[in-house]
């Protein structure tokens, strides 16, 4: 018994020393994102899984994987839209700190898969206010079943 109770109280102090991204007072809290792709010229097979992450300061805010189980509706066609999907907000931040995140857009093909893009990005805040960036003509290639991902950065400065 006594060695059970030694193996836990590491364990509780490591889960309790989580930090957490400090938030300013006053400025909107991030309450929704969603993404989608427009397909250039190089499809996305249906069993390539596609990744989305946002990310600050080595934090993961939000993310989500998915497409990559129904041979009809995964299959993103050339010259064709994804379905809008949300992001899972794992942490929230405000809309000012949405400016220094990163959004990742990653692939893994079941074997290999080259596909051409454009990323869009929808935020949402709760004072009503809205954020969009779109990142044109971008190109990922998984070979093997590795994941490989483009990283853009999300600032005022870098929005349609």
């Amino acid at each position: 018994m006594k060695t059970l109770t030694l193996t836990l109280i590491p364990f509780l102090l490591a889960t309790a020393s989580h930090k957490t991204i400090k938030q300013p007072a006053n400025d909107p809290t991030l309450t929704k994102l969603t993404y989608s792709f427009h397909t250039n010229d190089d499809d996305k097979d249906w069993d390539t899984q596609v990744g989305a992450q946002i990310t600050l300061n080595g934090h993961l805010i939000a993310e989500r994987f998915c497409c990559s189980a129904d041979r009809k509706h995964d299959h993103w066609n050339d010259h064709s839209e994804s379905p809008v999907m949300p992001l899972t907000i794992i942490e929230k931040i405000t809309k000012n700190q949405l400016n220094g995140a990163s959004y990742v857009v990653s692939i893994q093909a079941n074997g290999s898969d080259k596909w051409n893009f454009d990323a869009r990005l929808h935020a949402e805040f709760n004072d009503g206010t809205q954020r969009d960036w779109t990142f044109l003509t971008h190109s990922l290639n998984s070979r093997h079943n590795q994941r490989v991902s483009n990283t853009f950065a999300l600032s005022d400065h870098h929005r349609p």
